[in-house]
C-alpha cells in the first residue's frame, strides 16, 4: 500500500483544541465525541471518517475561531 492509498483510507481521529467550544456552536459537532481535558482543553474523538471528511471538519473548526492543538489517528475499537 503506497502512502496515497494510506491517506485516503477512513479512520478514527482524535482533535484537541484549545478551551471549550461555546453551547450554542455544538450543533455542528455531529457524530464526534466531546471530552473535556484536564487545564480546560478540549478533545473531540471522531467515527470513522475520510480524509476529506476530516479537512471539511478542520476548516469548520477555523470557520469557529477554535484553536488547534492536535490531530492524531487513532486505532480503531472493536
Amino acid at each position: 500500500m503506497t502512502r496515497t492509498d494510506h491517506a485516503n483510507e477512513a479512520g478514527v481521529y482524535e482533535i484537541v483544541v484549545r478551551g471549550q467550544p461555546a453551547a450554542s456552536t455544538t450543533g455542528w459537532l455531529g457524530d464526534l465525541e466531546v471530552v473535556s481535558l484536564p487545564g480546560g482543553d478540549c478533545l473531540l474523538r471522531s467515527r470513522r471518517i475520510d480524509q476529506a471528511a476530516l479537512y471539511g471538519l478542520v476548516a469548520r473548526m477555523r470557520d469557529l475561531g477554535l484553536v488547534l492543538i492536535s490531530i492524531n489517528r487513532v486505532p480503531e475499537s472493536e
